[in-house]
């Protein structure tokens, strides 16, 4: 990583931090593929909508672990929350029986 790419008018430096969340009740809902995918697309999407580099990122049955290289303007809190609270809406929309 070029420290340059992470620079804005006021400073220079790395906003990098490990973000972990597990499902509810560690439900183990992301044993099959096609769930894996669909959680990692979204949550891709998500970071480029909001201008969130995603550095690393592992699917695990019930808990996902995220490196994620922020904007200088953004709070690591707000990062979390854009991750955690839009990321089950969006996919719950293409499987609804997934909250059973």
């Amino acid at each position: 990583m070029n420290y340059r790419d992470y620079n804005n008018a006021h400073s220079i430096g790395w906003n990098i931090h490990h973000i972990e969340w597990c499902t509810k009740y560690r439900y183990m809902i992301f044993r099959k593929e096609r769930l894996k995918q669909l959680i990692l697309q979204i949550l891709k999407d998500i970071a480029k909508q909001y201008r969130i580099n995603i550095v690393d990122i592992d699917i695990e049955p019930d808990h996902i672990q995220v490196i994620v290289s922020l904007p200088s303007i953004m709070s690591v809190g707000k990062a979390i929350r854009l991750l955690k609270g839009i990321s089950p809406k969006r996919m719950f929309e293409p499987e609804p029986k997934l909250r059973l």
